[in-house]
């Protein structure tokens, strides 16, 4: 199915003084897979001067599909670095545009743009009463050091593709440290990054007094840039989290269609149903939220439940 992919240039002045045209490259296998460009020497997306905003159509994409892009310069030959990894411009974080339609809601009844922004507010709901994100966000994150080997993580690790320890200026070697990110087991749950012990000296020397690489203790003094989210391994949102996501976004559209006189086959959880007189009705949710029901469907405050961020832990030298 054709797919949009939107790009904006933050400073079109400076790029358009190195390069002319940016490339669009996509990955078939997830944000961490391989991948290749799919725009050629004449479809390559033309920088122009005063335009920041770029768009190029992918007519054989998919909503599962990642993309990235880049600038270029044929002669001399330049390319800048691609881009963090995006999704098209139809494609929401969870669902897309194209899950809602195959749902039956068409365009007389919701545009793309009104479909795309109710997809957009749902995720970022499920987002907020969760506690984290469902999708891969490329992140450079400056820690305080604790004084040991480990260092914890609010949400789940998906890669880190560097780390600078204790205001050092060059990377550390991947081999010096483990990256608690995998599916299975779940580490997504207590993600940290722990030090291997090591027999050099000059490590002990450099990172630790007390003989093995540790964080040492200090404020925002460890750099790691990677990318974080709690995601399947293919780096898409667990298929609870998109369940609850459609059913939100269709909750919405079916209130909006209503109100707009238009009509709908969408329907709202059941909660109660009668035939030949006699009626049977299912309770309400009994999921709370502060006292409070989260959404008042039991399968979508049931998800969102499971899948609440736990309450943080944090150590507190007392000082004695």
């Amino acid at each position: 199915m054709p797919v949009t992919v939107a790009h904006t240039v933050t400073d079109i002045g400076a790029t358009i003084a190195l390069y002319t045209v940016i490339k669009v490259y996509r990955s078939v296998t997830g944000s961490a897979g391989t991948f290749v460009e799919i725009t050629t020497s004449t479809t390559r997306v033309a920088l122009v001067g005063g335009t920041s905003d770029y768009t190029y159509v992918d007519a054989s994409g998919d909503p599962a599909y990642w993309y990235k892009v880049s600038y270029y310069k044929a002669s001399p030959e330049a390319e800048s670095a691609l881009s963090a990894a995006m999704k098209a411009q139809n494609v929401g974080d969870y669902i897309s545009l194209q899950d809602v339609r195959d749902e039956g809601v068409t365009v007389p009844q919701a545009s793309d743009v009104r479909v795309m922004a109710i997809i957009n507010d749902q995720e970022r709901f499920i987002d907020r009463v969760t506690g984290w994100w469902f999708f891969p966000r490329t992140m450079t994150l400056i820690l305080d050091g604790i004084g040991g080997d480990t260092l914890f993580f609010d949400f789940p690790i998906i890669s880190v593709s560097s780390m600078i320890i204790n205001d050092g200026t060059t990377a550390l070697d991947t081999d010096l440290y483990v990256v608690y990110n995998r599916v299975q087991p779940d580490d997504r749950w207590n993600p940290r990054i722990v030090m291997k012990r090591s027999n050099a000296a000059d490590i002990f020397v450099r990172y630790s007094t007390g003989g093995d690489l540790a964080f040492t203790e200090g404020r925002q003094n460890q750099t790691i840039v990677g990318a974080f989210g709690f995601t399947e391994e293919d780096g898409t949102a667990p298929l609870s989290i998109k369940f609850i996501a459609l059913k939100l976004v269709m909750s919405h559209l079916k209130k909006l269609m209503l109100s707009d006189g238009a009509s709908t086959g969408v329907a709202g959880p059941k909660i109660m149903e009668q035939t030949d007189g006699h009626a049977v009705q299912w309770a309400q949710s009994t999921i709370s939220r502060r006292g409070a029901h989260i959404t008042g469907d039991p399968e979508i405050d049931g998800i969102l439940m499971r899948y609440r961020r736990p309450a943080k832990m944090a150590m507190v030298r007392s000082g004695l």
